[in-house]
């Protein structure tokens, strides 16, 4: 195994039982698609499944259902700055509906 931030932190999403990640991609992940990528190479596959989305809300209302659905955890992940303003209202317009099993990844930079 290759050990870089975001091959830990994927490895990491998938120990814990996350199994459905939903995601937004930004410039700043381009660490995390090549991990993804790896990952497939190498193994035929990687742990997670990954649904992107068009935009942060839609990838929050979709991991949201998720877990509502199968009262299983889902994680979040968006690009910063506008991004992480939408995650974060989505969350608060949500909480007040249903008490999220959700992991929201926020970041301020890219992984390496």
């Amino acid at each position: 195994m290759v050990l870089t931030t975001s091959s830990l932190f994927l490895y990491t999403l998938a120990q814990v039982g996350i199994t459905h990640v939903f995601v937004n991609w930004g410039s700043d992940h381009p660490a995390m698609l090549e991990e993804l990528e790896r990952q497939r190479a190498t193994y035929g596959a990687h742990a997670l499944t990954i649904v992107t989305s068009p935009n942060e809300m839609v990838a929050l209302s979709a991991a949201q259902a998720y877990a509502q659905v199968t009262g299983k955890p889902a994680a979040v992940i968006v690009h910063v700055d506008v991004g992480t303003q939408v995650r974060l209202s989505a969350s608060y317009l949500y909480l007040e509906v249903y008490w999220l099993r959700l992991i929201h990844i926020g970041t301020c930079g890219g992984y390496s």
